[in-house]
């Protein structure tokens, strides 16, 4: 099958599957650039989804802050159905957003590995001030609340 045969396949696949105007949103976790997710992103794009990759300071900035960037950037892509797949801290920060802003454009989301009932390494870490430096504010901030409340929105998660 030539390349142009499997992106019309991969694209057909994705419109039979209910995705055909989807944007999936990926979001990396703990000290990693955005740059981490661009695997899922080639994987989704050959499975015919339009992807964008979300940055933001991991340790520099708090659960609420990063979540209102994750909002804006969000509101600013085209108006179509998006989804978003968070990898560790990202998708505590999808939750975190989804729970404070709602979005008229409601998709799925997909955690992967990430530490939505808290995390007992992080609550050990942040007993020193170096441990609190080396897991950042958001991570902190996870800590103070004790994990993510049962999720109650709109969006499937998995």
């Amino acid at each position: 099958m030539s390349v142009e045969a499997s992106r019309n396949s991969s694209r057909s696949q994705a419109a039979s599957s209910g995705f055909d105007d989807a944007l999936v949103v990926l979001v990396h976790g703990l000290w990693m650039p955005k740059a981490a997710m661009a695997y899922f992103g080639r994987g989704l794009a050959r499975a015919g989804l339009d992807t964008q990759l979300f940055a933001y300071p991991s340790r520099g900035e708090g659960l609420t802050a990063n979540a209102a960037r994750l909002a804006e950037f969000t509101a600013g892509l085209p108006g179509r159905t998006v989804h978003f797949v968070g990898h560790s801290l990202g998708g505590v920060l999808i939750l975190t957003m989804l729970a404070r802003q709602a979005t008229h454009r409601p998709g799925r989301v997909v955690c992967l590995g990430s530490p939505l009932a808290g995390s007992s390494a992080a609550q050990r870490l942040v007993r020193s001030r170096a441990g609190r430096w080396f897991v950042g504010k958001s991570m902190q901030d996870l800590v103070r609340s004790g994990g993510l409340p049962g999720w109650q929105g709109e969006h499937d998660v998995g």
